[in-house]
């Protein structure tokens, strides 16, 4: 049995199925809006954004093509083999976690909207290797064992789901 939820499991299914068997790139704010219903645009569902992609980055079956260092975007070039430094993962975690993917985009200034467009995620080949292991080739394929091992991969990596959130989101204003 696994402890991550449902709505977190579908999460992960749609991000490293579309990132590993399509083999492309996308920013996190198309993630966010794979929600049809303005209803589920919540804060919840944003603090799980920032939950799952903070974990897939951390266990290193995530990159991104820009981390922050030091408050700076900098650029993480998508052939190299070492991961980024962990610090840079969680200053984009912070990131994400400070501007609300939902909001109205002429609400914010320009930078806050660039870290849900701005960086392209992609899926490194430990990710591909996972989904090639259980067989995993389309959505909705990904079984408990799967899921079991990607749990132990975000504990093996300090990041253990058991822990929610690692990274509260902040409002800004009261909006959710």
């Amino acid at each position: 049995m696994t402890t991550i939820s449902e709505e977190a499991q579908d999460l992960i299914d749609s991000t490293l199925v579309y990132l590993s068997v399509y083999d492309t790139e996308s920013s996190p704010w198309s993630f966010a809006m794979m929600v049809r219903d303005e209803n589920e645009k919540t804060l919840e569902r944003w603090q799980l954004l920032v939950e799952v992609f903070f974990r897939l980055l951390t266990a290193d079956l995530l990159r991104s093509t820009h981390y922050v260092r030091h408050g700076e975007w900098a650029p993480w070039s998508p052939d190299s083999l070492d991961a980024p430094p962990k610090e840079s993962i969680v200053e984009l975690a912070v990131r994400l976690s400070q501007h609300n993917p939902y909001s109205n985009p002429a609400d914010e200034a320009r930078e806050d909207v660039d870290v849900w467009i701005g960086p392209l995620l992609y899926a490194t080949p430990s990710a591909k290797a996972l989904l090639a292991k259980y067989r995993i080739d389309d959505y909705d394929q990904m079984t408990p064992e799967f899921f079991r091992e990607v749990e132990g991969m975000f504990d093996r990596s300090g990041v253990p789901w058991q822990h929610y959130p690692l990274i509260a989101v902040a409002p800004q204003g009261g909006e959710a």
